[in-house]
């Protein structure tokens, strides 16, 4: 793959990088950031309000507890009739909705609060879709982290700061629900704003907020606009050999182009989430994770994605 200066042709390199250390932690202050890239605070804060003003990126709570439920239903319409697509997105706990090329039309990631609410989605959808529904799989994910956006990475040195988030199943008291509750409505947010949003202690607040970076059970990040960046963004599904998923999971944290992995159960092993500078380019990225991990992988299928509903938490 071609080697390029800088990754979205709208950004300079101080910005990527910026977006990269921002993917590991976005509630870093500017002057954080200034004195890790040893640039002047001012310079700092004018990419930062940039990009955020752009709307470049977004914050993004990530977090893998054990009473949530995350959820990617896949589709196959034949025909595909857009009137659908529209239907679907009015279902509540529809995080994010993308119309894909290849084996499926629908990819739609849920987060229903039980699997009740769950039932009745599936059930909806069936109804719904029943005339033209050709296929449905579901992948229940276990976990899911970004994997740092290592494609604005410019500064190798940087690239040791990103730490994966614990696989472990934390589960939440009352007190860490709401706290998680209000960040993930607003993951800037500061002690004081949840205080006044929760009526919980300055102590009690900054203890849950510790804990979890203690845990590393959260991780708040940013979620880029690759559309607004010039660049694109798709997915590759992967059913592997269980036996071999360390060495499949070491070589895809170290791939500089995969910026997303979930992990789940169902008809897929993994989603991974691919941002490439062309369509071209995203195919000769998947033809090297083919290749790099051709022992571990039984299956795979590429997606074409075109999001209609950005991921709203």
């Amino acid at each position: 793959m071609a080697k390029y200066e800088n990754f979205s042709p709208l950004l300079d390199k101080t910005s990527e990088d910026i977006i990269y250390l921002l993917s590991l932690d976005s509630r870093q202050s500017i002057s954080d950031l200034a004195r890790t890239l040893h640039i002047s605070r001012r310079i700092v804060e004018q990419r930062y309000n940039k990009i955020f003003a752009k709307k470049y990126v977004k914050p993004l709570l990530i977090a893998n507890f054990a009473n949530t439920l995350k959820v990617t239903v896949f589709l196959k319409l034949v025909p595909f009739d857009t009137k659908i697509l529209e239907e679907l997105k009015k279902i509540k706990s529809l995080v994010k909705a993308k119309e894909t090329l290849g084996q499926y039309d629908l990819s739609l990631l849920f987060f229903p609060k039980h699997k009740e609410e769950l039932d009745t989605i599936l059930h909806h959808i069936n109804t719904l879709c029943h005339e033209s529904l050709q296929n449905i799989d579901v992948v229940f994910h276990e976990f899911e982290d970004t994997l740092g956006y290592k494609s604005f990475c410019h500064k190798p040195l940087f690239l040791s700061k990103y730490k994966m988030l614990t696989s472990q199943k934390i589960t939440l008291g009352k007190q860490d629900f709401i706290v998680v509750e209000e960040l993930l409505r607003n993951p800037l947010a500061s002690t004081k704003e949840i205080m006044n949003q929760t009526q919980l202690g300055y102590k009690t607040i900054t203890d849950t907020l510790h804990k979890f970076k203690e845990q590393a059970s959260l991780r708040f990040s940013v979620d880029p606009d690759y559309g607004k960046l010039g660049l694109e963004f798709h997915n590759l599904l992967v059913k592997i050999n269980l036996g071999k998923q360390s060495l499949f999971e070491n070589n895809i944290v170290r791939n500089q182009r995969v910026h997303w992995i979930k992990r789940g159960t169902g008809s897929w092993d993994y989603i991974l989430s691919i941002p490439a500078q062309s369509i071209s380019e995203f195919i000769d990225i998947t033809r090297d994770i083919r290749a790099t991990n051709r022992e571990s992988i039984l299956q795979c299928s590429a997606l074409i994605s075109k999001i209609h509903v950005e991921r709203k938490l």
